[in-house]
């Protein structure tokens, strides 16, 4: 009994090993890959999007992908991107138009999980998730709306109030069109708020208090708001 239980342990060890270590055919990796990804950033509330269109086999290990990557809400430019296959691991490398460089390993969840490497050295984690057109589309949507402005309850005085919602001006010498968000005031005055310098929903907020109808805030702090 006992050698007997040995050898299946033994059998199921090489079953197991060949199993963990079996290459993928062609089309399996086109059914896993073809598609629309949804790819966030942390830290931009923009979202992109990786299409991918067809799958070639470049190497035994290697499968290169026609692609197209960029801003969900503009047209996505070619993209040069490949899929590197081991036993264990599949890994994206794909390199945008602009240069900027995504590097992803995929998860048992199917997500892709990685870095960004921006064009001017920076480095942000990102996530590619695969969604149907309708799915990719309601996400998009979502994430370009932006962030739930509340609306001030009755006892938040109204010269505080007032300032809630969704403001834009432009400013002179060359700063242009920038962006306040006003997401929430409570009964004291205290703003939740975002300032930007473009339209997109922001990420990083900062409370204020709006004293005697006036809100005020460094806009810059680097600069010490110059």
């Amino acid at each position: 009994m006992i050698k007997l239980l040995v050898r299946i342990a033994i059998a199921v060890a090489f079953f197991g090993f060949g199993m963990v270590h079996a290459q993928p055919s062609l089309t399996q990796v086109q059914t896993d890959l073809v598609g629309s990804w949804l790819a966030t950033v942390e830290g931009d509330a923009r979202p992109r999007t990786l299409k991918i269109t067809s799958v070639q086999q470049k190497s035994e290990n290697v499968f290169s992908l026609e692609a197209v990557f960029g801003y969900s809400d503009t047209k996505q430019a070619e993209a040069d991107a490949e899929i590197s296959q081991t036993a264990t691991e599949r890994k994206l490398a794909l390199t945008a138009k602009s240069g900027a460089k995504v590097i992803a390993v995929q998860t048992p969840n199917g997500i892709f999980s990685g870095m960004f490497h921006f064009t001017n050295g920076t480095t942000k984690p990102i996530n590619l998730t695969k969604l149907s057109a309708e799915e990719l589309r309601t996400k998009v949507e979502a994430a370009l709306k932006g962030p739930e402005i509340l609306k001030p309850a009755a006892e938040v005085p109204a010269s505080c109030a007032a300032f809630s919602g969704k403001w834009t001006g432009t400013w002179g010498y060359g700063v242009g069109q920038q962006w306040l968000w006003v997401t929430s005031i409570d009964s004291k005055c205290m703003a939740k708020i975002a300032y930007l310098g473009n339209k997109w929903p922001p990420t990083n907020y900062e409370m204020v208090e709006i004293k005697d109808g006036v809100l005020e805030w460094l806009c810059n702090k680097s600069t010490s708001g110059t």
